[in-house]
């Protein structure tokens, strides 16, 4: 069965996940599963992608399965530098695993390979966003993460 097959972690670059079949799908489901009300239609913005990646600032993981390449998760991680701390502090801008594949530990192989590349770009720490009462804000206290704060969104009408 597909969904138990090997899957394979490997670091990716903003052009390749750009041109994988696989990734539109897996981000139209991100969105719709983690898109906060009155958040606008997500529109992807590879050109600000590629510029955070080309300055070190943005790594990009796929999970994809071994004997078909198929990607079935993904992990984005930001590594700029923090205003206030004077050190880098890594954020998991966004982390999704196809639900068919979740109960197989992708997921928690994508959020250490981000921790990973924190740790060996000179962070200090590592934020994850997570939806509020979401799958993943549940899981982040049983894999050692402690809430550190609440975000709040208030959208805007254009024009």
């Amino acid at each position: 069965m597909e969904n138990h097959a090997p899957v394979l972690i490997r670091k990716v670059t903003v052009a390749q996940i750009a041109n994988d079949p696989d990734f539109n799908k897996l981000a139209r489901l991100y969105a719709e599963e983690c898109r906060p009300d009155g958040m606008p239609e997500m529109k992807l913005d590879f050109d600000t992608y590629q510029r955070l990646e080309d300055v070190g600032m943005l790594r990009v993981y796929g999970a994809c399965l071994a004997f078909r390449k198929k990607l079935v998760g993904f992990v984005v991680v930001l590594t700029p530098p923090s205003l206030h701390y004077s050190t880098r502090i890594a954020t998991v801008d966004s982390i999704y695993v196809l639900p068919e594949h979740r109960k197989f530990g992708t997921g928690q192989r994508l959020l250490g390979i981000a921790e990973t590349a924190a740790m060996l770009t000179g962070c200090t720490g590592i934020f994850v966003n997570a939806p509020t009462g979401g799958r993943l804000s549940r899981a982040m206290a049983a894999v050692g993460y402690k809430q550190a704060y609440s975000l709040f969104f208030r959208g805007f009408k254009n024009g």
